[in-house]
């Protein structure tokens, strides 16, 4: 099977192998070496401004949701509206709900992205601690085995690339460091708008504040009887019996995990991206 990365590349060359490969790997350490450390280097200033605008987009509904929030989910005229159009309401409160946790979750999967590049950077500076011992010792096997001068002398200029590598990549995930943080802070205030939206519900009608002054929507059977008449006989006052939204701790216990699910399939889609790129190369140098 075609080694995928510059560690599987390194740890292959950790062990016996076949001195006739030995420029042909050469040349795939470079490639390897060249390609992450190019890829890193390319793909952060992009996530920066993808986290970033990621970051502002939920700021911005964030805000948006929050007044509809406290337009449509008390006082007199979310009352004087919710009569009018409590089906228009509740739907616009839904439609606000939906959007917000769209926007979280995006901004979670750029967060999550952001962390990978971090994570690819540490791992890369520990693949070049690798390659910098397997390559010099490899050398010294290569002269010891008797294999041609031509092999030997390409170890050399892979060692080189490989060990340049961490001058090239210092501090390059810096960069992500504040804008994660910004976006931690906005995911957070987002989520707590997001809260306060599912767990409160729309203002009642003055029909439903009527009913709910006379029998509670928490009353007993018969109390729940007494109700339902009502709200036969005045469906348009009445126009839903039971306002009861999830409780704070329910809504932010769903709420969070949405947004590890949205975590947990940037992930995956990493995971697939740096195969898909890795099957790339492969092909590129058969």
């Amino acid at each position: 099977m075609t080694p995928k990365t510059l560690r599987e590349l390194l740890l292959l060359l950790d062990q016996p192998f076949d001195p006739d490969h030995l420029r042909l790997f050469m040349s795939q350490v470079t490639r390897a070496a060249e390609r992450e450390r190019d890829g890193l280097r390319e793909r952060v200033p992009h996530a920066v401004k993808e986290l970033r605008d990621a970051a502002a987009d939920a700021e911005r509904r964030a805000e948006e949701v929050g007044q509809i929030d406290e337009r449509t989910r008390g006082g007199f005229i979310a009352t004087m509206l919710s009569s009018v159009d409590a089906d228009g309401i509740q739907d616009k409160r839904d439609r606000a709900a939906r959007a917000l946790a769209g926007d979280i979750a995006v901004l979670e999967r750029r967060m999550e992205d952001a962390r990978a590049l971090a994570a690819q950077a540490r791992e890369l500076h520990d693949t070049i601690e690798l390659g910098v011992r397997v390559l010099a010792g490899l050398g010294a096997r290569a002269a010891a085995a008797d294999v041609d001068a031509e092999s030997v002398a390409s170890i050399d200029p892979a060692l080189r690339t490989v060990a340049g590598v961490p001058g090239h990549i210092r501090g390059v995930a810096s960069p992500l460091d504040s804008p994660v943080r910004d976006a931690h802070a906005v995911a957070h205030h987002a989520t707590r708008v997001l809260t306060t939206l599912r767990s409160s519900g729309r203002a009642s009608t003055v029909g439903e504040a009527l009913l709910d002054g006379v029998v509670s929507p928490d009353a007993g059977a018969f109390g729940q009887a007494v109700r339902s008449k009502a709200a036969s006989a005045a469906p348009g006052l009445v126009p839903e019996l039971d306002r009861d939204a999830m409780s704070v701790a329910e809504a932010h216990a769903e709420i969070e995990s949405e947004r590890s699910s949205a975590r947990e399939r940037a992930r995956r889609d990493a995971e697939a991206r740096r195969a898909a790129e890795a099957e790339l190369d492969a092909l590129d140098r058969d």
